[in-house]
């Protein structure tokens, strides 16, 4: 247990200022009496002294939020109430406590005990009370009404940052905020403590306000948040110190970027094959049923090749970095690429494509199907979903290929998982509270998914934490943001470098530098998809018509951090944005290849 030093402060008042300088806990593992145990009062009184209650997790952290019932004896015998019942209720504070209210003696003398307890915890905490005849007790020492008990940490012996480190932004735009934390030597957070942050006073640098350093004082959970901080108009790298009384200093990494401009971005060139119809009613599914090109995959293990699924049109390939495309033939068995809408994902390894086959027709079924062989064949397995297995996506882990996971097109939107190679399923529950998400893979025991929801207020982004290691194991699902793809689909990015993930939708583009915890609005216009290269990144939105869809175009530069984006002026007829679009690198430059609903395949190759 951690060393304290207990200070008493007679103030009179309510109990609610107890309070323990805590860090954050988890499930409620023990409760203990901290205040108001032995003591006895007279009978039909008020005790003195109020009870107090501690919850805390397995590692001795307090638990907030926690219900506390106190229960008194009642009856004929020695006891008390609460306002007149046996039982009272009260929740833990941020340092998990819990304060009951006035407790008033009955008119039986004799000793008793109040019980308070916590759901999850077997054991209880117990107050000795005694009611007297006559004069008050000699049970504890009685004290004032409204005695707070105030736990505090030590001298302050560190300062560490806690956010804010490293970052970089665009030139004369802002920094996310920095905080640093200041804690004693037993590792408790100090409140109080006044904190400096301070910038360089010349070359690259930023401004607190206009500033070149930012006083602010310590919170409750010890932490001080600096102000506002801006980048000045000079390119580099640089420092910000946070001190506090005399300790070494904490630093902050932080550079300045140079903005984007708009040269970096290609020229956009149509590269659809003829043999692909774009007319909204040109295949064999009938009127208003040809959405087009359902997105652009790379087979990572072989340079140069791409693959391009059509509605209705089958699979077709490229193997000169998109410039030119032809139709994989299905040498035998079923073809659910010519009859169904599909969408696929390709093994980083090159070894399989797994797709939907969405709205199917001519004797075909959803499912999960997989060909080994570049599309030539394919064979369904069943998932499991609902409504004739109605699989909407599915994703390939990008190292282990054997896991793959999928959500549903339609209603219940659950989770389905495979450990070999989408052979077979386990519905592992719905993601939270995603509908029709996209779901990407962050790492290994992480999904993001993204609701279809366009710019409303639905469902959301939603992050899954696998429990562990070992199967059976299941997903936690967390909410974490606003941002909902445009109807259709839509494509998370994640920089290779820094691992910062970027989301495009109908609140604009949003990105995260902790793994999906927590999200930041890098640009208001509207987006839907995303990809990368070693030096930009390109976005567009993108929606599921058979007609037009304003793709919003834009790119920003990797080195700023996705900070700063430039608006991109789309050619003729690149009328709908791409809901997955490639990136590949020829040798001497980067090219990107989208496949756009019903707008066809586009290519851009980097000056």
């Amino acid at each position: 247990m951690r060393s304290k030093i207990l200070t008493l402060a007679v103030v009179l008042g309510s109990l609610t200022g107890f309070r323990l300088i805590g860090i954050a806990a988890g499930p409620p593992a023990t409760i203990i009496t901290w205040n108001g145990t032995p003591q006895s009062t007279k009978a039909n009184t008020n005790f003195a002294v109020a009870l107090v209650a501690v919850v805390r997790d397995a590692n001795s952290n307090g638990v907030q939020g926690a219900t506390v019932v106190f229960t008194a004896p009642g009856g004929s015998s020695a006891g008390a109430t609460f306002g007149g019942s046996a039982t009272a209720t009260a929740i833990t504070n941020a340092s998990g406590a819990a304060v009951a209210p006035t407790l008033t003696a009955n008119g039986v003398s004799g000793s008793y005990s109040v019980v308070a307890s916590v759901t999850g915890v077997a054991t209880t905490a117990v107050f000795s009370m005694t009611n007297t005849a006559g004069t008050t007790g000699t049970g504890a020492p009685q004290a004032p009404a409204g005695l707070r008990f105030y736990v505090v940490g030590g001298a302050p012996t560190s300062v560490t940052p806690v956010q804010g480190t490293p970052q970089s932004t665009t030139v004369n735009t802002g920094f996310s905020l920095l905080q640093a934390v200041v804690k004693d030597a037993s590792a408790n957070p100090i409140s109080g403590v006044s904190v400096v942050f301070a910038s360089p006073t010349s070359g690259a640098s930023a401004l607190f306000g206009g500033a070149t350093s930012s006083t602010v004082t310590t919170d409750t959970n010890g932490i001080a948040t600096a102000g506002a901080l801006t980048a000045n108009g000079t390119v580099g790298s640089f420092v910000v110190t946070a001190t506090a009384a005399g300790l070494p200093p904490a630093s902050f990494s932080l550079t300045n970027v140079a903005a984007p401009t708009g040269g970096a971005s290609g020229t956009w060139v149509d590269v659809t094959p003829p043999g692909i119809s774009l007319d909204p009613n040109g295949t064999v599914a009938g009127a208003s049923n040809n959405y087009g090109v359902q997105g652009v995959h790379a087979d990572p293990s072989r340079p140069g090749t791409f693959y391009a699924s059509v509605t209705y049109q089958g699979l077709w390939k490229s193997t000169d970095f998109g410039l030119t495309w032809s139709k994989v033939v299905v040498t035998s068995g079923p073809n659910p690429m010519d009859n169904g809408r599909p969408n696929i994902d390709v093994a980083s390894d090159g070894s399989y494509i797994i797709s939907t086959a969405l709205y199917p027709i001519g004797g075909i079924s959803n499912g999960a199907w997989k060909s080994t062989n570049g599309g030539q064949t394919w064979t369904r397995y069943n998932v499991g979903a609902p409504n004739g297995d109605d699989m909407g996506q599915f994703a390939i882990h990008p190292t282990n290929t054997s896991r793959v996971v999928g959500r549903p097109h339609s209603s219940p939107y659950h989770l389905f998982e495979s450990r070999d190679g989408g052979q077979t399923w386990t519905d592992q529950g719905s993601m939270g509270g995603a509908t029709s998400a996209d779901v990407s893979w962050i790492d290994d025991d992480t999904l993001l998914a993204i609701s279809d929801g366009d710019s409303g207020t639905g469902n959301g982004t939603w992050r899954g934490v696998r429990s562990g290691s070992t199967w059976p194991w299941t997903w936690t699902w967390t909410y974490v943001s606003t941002q909902q793809h445009w109807h259709g689909d839509s494509q998370a990015y994640i920089d290779p470098t820094t691992k910062a993930i970027f989301t495009g939708g109908g609140h604009g583009i949003q990105k995260s530098t902790d793994g999906g915890r927590t999200w930041t609005t890098v640009s208001s216009t509207y987006s839907g998809s995303l990809v990368g290269t070693g030096t930009n990144i390109y976005s567009t939105a993108n929606y599921a018509t058979g007609g037009t869809f304003r793709p919003w175009l834009m790119h920003s530069s990797r080195a700023t951090g996705g900070v700063g984006w430039v608006a991109d002026t789309p050619p003729a007829n690149f009328d709908n944005g791409w809901l997955y679009a490639a990136a590949a690198f020829n040798g001497t430059k980067w090219v990107v290849v989208g496949g756009n609903w019903l707008a066809g395949i586009w290519r851009m190759v980097e000056p």
